[in-house]
C-alpha cells in the first residue's frame, strides 16, 4: 500500500462555531492540507453547524461530529445528521447518537484536570453503545489519562483513536491516526482504525491558552 492511499485522520477538532475556539473554516483547511491531514472529524460543542460549513469547502473528508455535554460529561458523536441537544443523560445520548446511525466516542474520558470527562460512571453507563475512546489526547496533562483510556480500549474491543482536540489550528497536525482509506461510512472507518498507527504530540503550552484566548476575544465582541 503507497503512501497515498492512506489517510491523516484526526477525529476531534473545534472550530469557531465552538465558544473556546477561533478557528475558521478556511483556516482549519488550510493548515490541514499544510500539515497533510486529509480527514478531519469536526466536533463542535453542541452543534454541528462548523462541520457542515467545513464539509462544504474541504477537498478531503470531513465527518460531522458533534462534542455533546450531557449531565454526565461530555461524549461525541460522528456522522450525525442533525444536532443532538446537551443535557441529556449519558446513555440518552448515546442512544440518540445510535438512532441517527452515528458512532460513539468517549472524549478525554479519564482526564483529570477537566470537569468535563465522563469518567467510569459514564463510561460504564454508555459501554454497550460505545465504539470509540480516545486513548491520546494532545491536550491531556497526564499520560496516566491516556493509559487507563487505552486499557479499557482493549478489555473492552474498543476503537483506539488519536486526537488533537485541536482549539487553533496551529495543532493540526501533530496528532492523527495514520490509516487505510476507507468508504466514508461509519463501518468503514471503524475498520480502518484496526489497521492504524498513533502519532502523537502534546499540545504545546501556548496553545493550550487557545480556548480561554477564545473566550475573552468572543466576550469582548459582544461588550
Amino acid at each position: 500500500m503507497t503512501i497515498n492511499q492512506f489517510l491523516k485522520a484526526d477525529l476531534h477538532v473545534h472550530s469557531y462555531r465552538s465558544n473556546d475556539s477561533c478557528s475558521t473554516p478556511s483556516g482549519i483547511v488550510s493548515r490541514s492540507l499544510k500539515t497533510g491531514i486529509n480527514c478531519l472529524a469536526i466536533t463542535d460543542h453542541n452543534r454541528i453547524d462548523g462541520a457542515l460549513e467545513i464539509q462544504t469547502i474541504a477537498p478531503f473528508t470531513v465527518i460531522i461530529g458533534e462534542e455533546i455535554k450531557s449531565s454526565g460529561g461530555e461524549i461525541i458523536g460522528l456522522f450525525l445528521d442533525e444536532v443532538i441537544p446537551p443535557g441529556l443523560t449519558p446513555l440518552e445520548t448515546a442512544k440518540a447518537i445510535k438512532a441517527q446511525s452515528g458512532l460513539v466516542m468517549a472524549p478525554h474520558p479519564f482526564d483529570r484536570v477537566r470537569s468535563s470527562a465522563l469518567g467510569l460512571k459514564g463510561f460504564h453507563e454508555i459501554i454497550s453503545y460505545l465504539d470509540l475512546i480516545e486513548t491520546f489526547n494532545g491536550r491531556n496533562w497526564f499520560n496516566s489519562s491516556d493509559l487507563k483510556a487505552t486499557e479499557l480500549s482493549l478489555k473492552y474491543n474498543l476503537g483506539a483513536v488519536t486526537v488533537t482536540d485541536s482549539h487553533s489550528t496551529l495543532e493540526l497536525g501533530r496528532s492523527y491516526n495514520l490509516m487505510p482509506q476507507f468508504d466514508g461510512t461509519p463501518s468503514g472507518l471503524l475498520t480502518s482504525l484496526t489497521k492504524s498507527k498513533a502519532i502523537m504530540a502534546r499540545s504545546r503550552f501556548i496553545t493550550r491558552l487557545a480556548p480561554l484566548s477564545a473566550k475573552i476575544r468572543k466576550r469582548m465582541r459582544i461588550a
